[in-house]
């Protein structure tokens, strides 16, 4: 905010925007990170494509709550995950990958492993208990790995509804890398 007394809405963001077709509602906070590009790097946002309430919302015919619902095959809305220009709201890319069938209502973690200011790459979870790491590249080609499924099956199923906690630590010469999702 340039003016604290008076702000002004730069942009908006709906699923009626072209490119964000498959977005739900919008649980997650958007992370603010620089988005490496062949040029340099750009002021970005990153965030879950939300929740899919028709796909994890079981209600009977007079809208009571029913009880939990088995996991389904894919949900209809939410898996994705968008990174938007922070200056103009511009989609820069949205992830899509054989295995992100589920929502991702949570946050992404931005993890800048070189430490030179701009991300290398971004962790997330679905309500599928599935755990991504997205390799970010200079050259626009980023990379989705699917890192863990712990979701097994039925009404039990394990989801995730925050951004998993990620950490470098350093053993000796050995550094090792540890994501806790809870």
């Amino acid at each position: 905010v340039t003016k604290p007394d008076s702000p002004k809405l730069k942009w908006k963001i709906g699923p009626e925007k072209s490119g964000f077709e498959k977005l739900g509602q919008t649980w997650s906070t958007p992370t603010l990170f620089r988005m490496p590009t062949k040029d340099g790097s750009v002021p970005a946002l990153v965030f879950g494509g939300g929740y899919s309430p028709a796909d994890h919302d079981p209600h009977d015919g007079n809208g009571r709550h029913t009880g939990p619902k088995a996991r389904t095959n894919a949900d209809a809305m939410g898996n994705t995950v968008y990174i938007v220009n922070a200056e103009t709201g511009d989609l820069i890319w949205s992830a899509g990958h054989e295995h992100m069938k589920w929502s991702i209502p949570g946050g992404v973690s931005v993890v800048d492993a070189d430490l030179d200011g701009v991300a290398d790459h971004l962790y997330f979870g679905d309500l599928g208990g599935q755990l991504f790491r997205v390799d970010l590249d200079k050259q626009g080609q980023h990379v989705v790995h699917r890192i863990a499924d712990l979701g097994g099956s039925g009404t039990s199923h394990r989801r995730f509804y925050e951004a998993p906690a990620v950490g470098y630590v350093r053993s000796g010469a050995e550094k090792h890398l540890y994501v806790v999702a809870a």
